[in-house]
């Protein structure tokens, strides 16, 4: 609220009042009357001009310390004309000046046979300022108004208390069947989530077990074993590894058996994703795979994936709607090139990068917490800079966190070679080449073989033959 200082004077005495510019130059005149104790009524003038009671001070001339003479003012009981309304109707009538509020309602009452002060409490607006019933009686109302010839008042009903706390009630009861229905609603929506998600495990589980029966007559052969490999690092399988001993290799069938038995390893060796911390450190032989011939040969499915792909390069297609994820795979990569991996697969939509953040203080050695940062493992390495705002804000809300896997590397300023990670904090250590992902590609020639039917009617370009 805007304010103005003015200094005014009574009788050679000066006084200076710091007021709000919102109230009315009469009840300035109150306030100077009261600082320079003074009783009775009273008018203001500026530059010997008397200043109308009525208006407030915003739209008078007046600017910070601009002076002002008090006079005192004889009442003499002249008429003010007076109109007055509440709720219901309006009225005009004229009244002395020097009566009390509680006798102008009265005499308004008398005039107009009104019934005014019997509905209840009430306050009147006069002047832009409120008087409760307790002003009535000892509130005279030229000391209001002042010298002014006319005046809007307004009596406004308070509302019965009883009113109040019943309303007051009915607004509690309609905020907790709210709050009610709310967490209803978010118990069954948790409730579903769960039997689909639980569903969808029982299905893939089906899947994996018995890839024979999957439905991929219709799809090439290199969409099948990607989706198979998707699945089985998405179960975080680890593979069963195969003997490669003298034995077998001077045994063809046994060999042949242990091929087939390692194959069903890779799709029905299910292991569950658990919020265990895994620590994945860099073994003394790293793993080699050599491509065999057949990734050399291009089959007439494959021919014809790459034809449909090639067709179909430079349509607009329609965006899909990616559903937020149901899990997070989080690893993190070490200067001394060990991978931690966390993961969080319960109530997945309520966890905070804060959260994330606790989680690996909790498992870093001491000397390295607040000596670090993060920063995501793909071009352009964006860093992750920890703030109040970032660390409340949902991984879900996060446009770098929607895929289920995430890859972040952790640097410090230091040149240390490690280790980073208390081992005792780990629930799992493993070497790096026991990696579900990397056992997978080592004994992917020993995935079995999906039969694919070749649609006869599709035709292959003149450059696909020979």
């Amino acid at each position: 609220m805007s304010t103005i200082t003015l200094q005014i004077t009574y009788n050679q005495t000066t006084k200076k009042l710091l007021v709000p510019k919102s109230i009315t130059v009469a009840q300035l005149t109150t306030k100077a009357l009261e600082k320079l104790n003074q009783t009775g009524n009273g008018q203001l003038y500026y530059n010997d001009k008397a200043l109308d009671s009525s208006l407030p001070l915003r739209l008078t001339n007046l600017i910070s310390n601009s002076k002002l003479i008090l006079k005192a003012v004889t009442s003499g009981g002249g008429e003010i004309r007076v109109k007055f309304s509440d709720i219901n109707t309006t009225v005009i009538s004229k009244v002395k000046s020097n009566i009390t509020l509680l006798q102008l309602i009265e005499e308004i009452e008398a005039q107009h046979n009104l019934e005014l002060l019997s509905k209840g409490a009430s306050h009147l607006v006069l002047m832009n300022a409120i008087y409760n019933s307790s002003h009535y009686p000892s509130t005279r109302l030229d000391t209001i108004v002042g010298n002014v010839s006319s005046v809007v008042i307004r009596m406004n009903y308070e509302k019965d208390d009883g009113e109040k706390d019943r309303r007051r009630k009915e607004q509690q009861d309609i905020v907790t069947l709210q709050l009610q229905q709310q967490e209803e609603r978010l118990i069954r929506l948790r409730e579903e989530k769960e039997m689909k998600k639980n569903e969808s495990e029982i299905e893939m589980n089906e899947e994996i077990q018995e890839p024979e029966k999957m439905p991929i007559d219709d799809e090439p052969e290199v969409i099948v074993k990607d989706k198979l490999q998707d699945k089985l690092i998405n179960q975080n399988i680890e593979a069963k590894p195969v003997k490669k001993d003298l034995e077998s290799s001077q045994n063809p069938a046994k060999r042949e058996a242990e091929i087939e038995e390692s194959s069903n390893s890779y799709s029905q060796g299910v292991n569950p994703i658990v919020e265990t911390p895994q620590l994945f450190i860099p073994g003394q032989h790293a793993p080699t795979y050599e491509n065999p011939d057949d990734d050399y040969n291009m089959t007439v499915t494959q021919a014809q994936t790459y034809h449909k792909l090639i067709q179909d390069y430079g349509k607009k297609k329609k965006k899909l709607v990616v559903p937020p994820p149901s899990k997070y795979l989080i690893r993190i990569k070490f200067p001394d090139r060990s991978i931690l991996q966390i993961n969080f697969v319960h109530e997945v939509d309520t966890i905070k990068f804060g959260q994330l953040i606790k989680k690996i203080d909790e498992l870093l050695l001491p000397q390295y917490l607040n000596n670090y940062y993060l920063k995501f493992g793909y071009p352009p390495f964006a860093r992750l800079e920890p703030s109040f705002k970032l660390n409340d804000t949902k991984l879900t809300e996060m446009p770098d966190f929607q895929s289920e896997r995430i890859i972040l590397i952790w640097e410090t300023q230091s040149l240390d070679k490690g280790p980073f990670v208390k081992k005792e904090e780990v629930g799992e250590i493993k070497e790096s080449n026991k990696m579900p992902e990397v056992v997978l590609e080592s004994h992917r020639s020993e995935l079995p073989d999906e039969k694919v039917t070749v649609q006869k009617d599709r035709k292959l370009p003149k450059w696909f033959k020979k």
